[in-house]
């Protein structure tokens, strides 16, 4: 940013100041839109009630650079659907959903993220494994 002061008081106006510089340095904008399609590990990771919480759930977390069509599935590694956490359109932004799978037993899981961009309507799918012990 660039700035150049100019003072007023009752009686005098002052001239221009020097030219001043500043850059701010650690400033973080929880605000900003996210540039790309992205999905965090859930966390945590193994998760379940044998490892000192009181429930078997785990957030995840993902960002959309646009407004999307959005759908989170969850599937054992037979492949079949056992959840759908989301079906919904949700604006550009960081989010986070939890998945609480205290009625499913212990093992290995797949989740599964479909993003459909409402703008470019191009479809982008990701997987994560999440692994569930109890």
């Amino acid at each position: 940013y660039v700035y150049i002061v100019k003072g007023y008081n009752a009686n005098t106006v002052s001239a221009y100041s020097n030219m001043a510089s500043i850059t701010l340095v650690g400033v973080e904008n929880k605000s900003v839109i996210p540039s790309e399609f992205k999905v965090f590990q859930n966390y945590p990771n193994p998760f379940g009630n044998t490892i000192g919480s009181s429930n078997s759930s785990t957030l995840i977390k993902y960002s959309l650079p646009e407004n999307s069509s959005v759908s989170i599935s969850v599937y054992n590694l037979l492949g079949e659907n056992i959840a759908t956490l989301l079906r919904t359109q949700q604006g550009a932004g960081y989010h986070q959903i939890s998945w609480n799978a205290n009625d499913f037993p212990s093992g290995v899981y797949l989740i599964r993220f479909g993003f459909e961009s409402s703008v470019t309507h191009r479809t982008f799918y990701f997987i994560k494994k999440a692994i569930l012990l109890k």
